[in-house]
C-alpha cells in the first residue's frame, strides 16, 4: 500500500475506534499504535495530523494525545427515507449474507427513526435509478451493484452521482467516485498476516475466478507475504455460481493438486473461509494435523464454514449494513454536499478454541 493510503487507513480506523468508544479520553501511547498497527513513527505521525486537522485529537505534552470529540457528530441526521438498492440473490452463499446485511441497515435505522425501502435490482439498475429521481421524498441512497454483466459501472456511476442526496455503496474497486463502506482487502490480508508464524512457509489456496475481491486479496498476499508466501489455484476449475459445496470442493481439489509442493509445517491461508475448509478435510487426510505446529486461516466468518475454522478474519454482513446505514446518518452534510467519505470497517480477528 502507498504510503499516503496507508497513513489515511490508519487515520480512519482510529476514527473508527474513537466512535465506538474503543478510545476513550486519550489515544494509547505511540508506542501501542506502532504495534497494534504494524506501522512505522512516520506513518503514525501523517495519522494523527489528519486527526488534529479534523478536530478530533489534540496533542497535549508530556500526557499524550487527547481526543475531544467524536467525528461527524454535529452532522448527524435523523427520521431519514433511505433507499437501500441490492441484488437478491437466493443461492446458499449469498442469501446468509444479504439476510445479515439488510438486518444490519434496518437496526441502524430504527436506532435513528429512520425509514428503508428496498429495491431489488438483480437484473435491472437502470430503472429503479429512473424511478427514484423523479422522487422529492428520498434522503439518501445505499447501492449494491447486480451481478456483473447487468449493468454499465460508468453508466451507473454517472447516474448515482446526478443525484444530490447522499449515495453510498460497499465496493472500494467497482464504485471509485462513489463514497463506500467496507472492509478492505489490505487490511483483511494485513490482519491474516497477524496470525500466522513468519518462520513458516504460507501457502494461499484462491480461486480462478475473476473478481475484484479475488484479485484483490491475491494481489495484498503477495505484496504483505512476499518471497514466503505462494499462492496455488487450478486452473481449470473456474467458478460458474456460488454453492458453497462447489468453494468447498475447489479447496479440496486445490490441496490435493499441490500436496506435493508444501512443505510443513504451515500456514494455510483460504481466499474464503470455503476454501480453506477444503483444504483442510484434504490434508487432515494425509495426516496434517491441526492445529499445532501447522496453522489455517479462513476469510469471511461464513456461517457455515467458519464453525470449522479455529482462526478467520470476521468479515461481518450485519456489521456491514449497520456500518453502511450509520455512516449516512453520522456524515449526512458531508455526503449531501457531493463529498466523497470513504469508510473502512476494522477487520477482526476470531481465535476459537480447539
Amino acid at each position: 500500500m502507498r504510503f499516503k493510503e496507508k497513513y489515511k487507513t490508519i487515520a480512519q480506523i482510529i476514527k473508527n475506534k474513537i466512535h465506538e468508544n474503543q478510545y476513550k479520553d486519550y489515544l494509547p501511547p505511540l508506542k501501542d499504535i506502532l504495534s497494534e498497527y504494524n506501522i512505522a513513527q512516520r506513518t503514525a505521525t501523517r495519522a494523527f495530523d489528519i486527526l488534529k486537522r479534523d478536530g478530533i485529537i489534540i496533542y497535549e505534552k508530556g500526557i499524550g494525545h487527547k481526543i475531544i470529540s467524536a467525528p461527524a457528530v454535529l452532522h448527524e441526521r435523523k427520521n431519514l427515507r433511505i433507499c437501500l438498492i441490492k441484488p437478491f440473490l437466493h443461492d446458499l452463499y449469498n442469501m446468509p449474507r444479504s439476510h445479515k446485511y439488510i438486518s444490519g441497515v434496518l437496526a441502524c435505522c430504527r436506532k435513528f427513526g429512520s425509514q428503508v425501502e428496498i429495491y431489488n435490482n438483480k437484473k435491472n439498475s437502470s430503472t429503479i435509478i429512473a424511478e427514484l429521481k423523479k422522487r422529492k421524498d428520498i434522503q439518501a441512497i445505499i447501492f449494491i451493484p447486480g451481478y456483473p454483466g447487468t449493468y454499465n459501472t460508468e453508466d451507473i456511476n454517472n447516474e448515482l452521482k446526478k443525484f444530490r442526496i447522499p449515495v453510498v455503496t460497499n465496493y472500494f474497486e467497482l464504485h471509485k467516485n462513489l463514497s463506500q463502506v467496507d472492509y478492505g482487502d489490505y487490511d483483511v490480508i494485513r490482519a491474516v498476516f497477524t496470525c500466522c508464524d513468519i518462520n513458516l512457509p504460507s501457502y494461499f489456496f484462491s480461486l480462478n475466478y475473476i473478481s475484484e475481491w479475488v484479485r484483490n486479496r491475491e494481489m495484498h498476499f503477495k505484496s504483505i507475504f512476499k518471497k514466503s508466501g505462494k499462492i496455488f489455484k487450478i486452473p481449470d476449475t473456474a467458478l460458474m455460481d456460488w454453492e458453497p459445496e462447489k468453494f468447498f470442493r475447489i479447496g479440496y481439489r486445490t490441496a490435493g493438486f499441490y500436496f506435493d509442493k508444501l512443505k510443513f509445517p504451515a500456514n494455510i491461508i483460504g481466499v474464503n473461509d470455503y476454501i480453506a475448509c477444503g483444504a483442510l478435510k484434504f490434508l487432515v487426510e494425509k495426516q496434517i494435523s491441526f492445529p499445532g505446529e501447522n496453522r489455517l486461516i479462513g476469510i469471511d466468518n461464513d456461517s457455515i464454514s467458519s464453525k470449522y475454522m479455529l482462526t478467520t478474519a470476521d468479515l461481518n454482513f450485519y456489521k456491514k449494513g449497520y456500518y453502511t446505514a450509520l455512516h449516512i446518518h453520522k456524515h449526512y452534510r458531508e455526503l449531501a454536499e457531493g463529498k466523497k467519505v470513504d469508510c473502512k470497517i476494522p477487520v477482526k480477528i476470531l481465535q476459537r478454541k480447539s
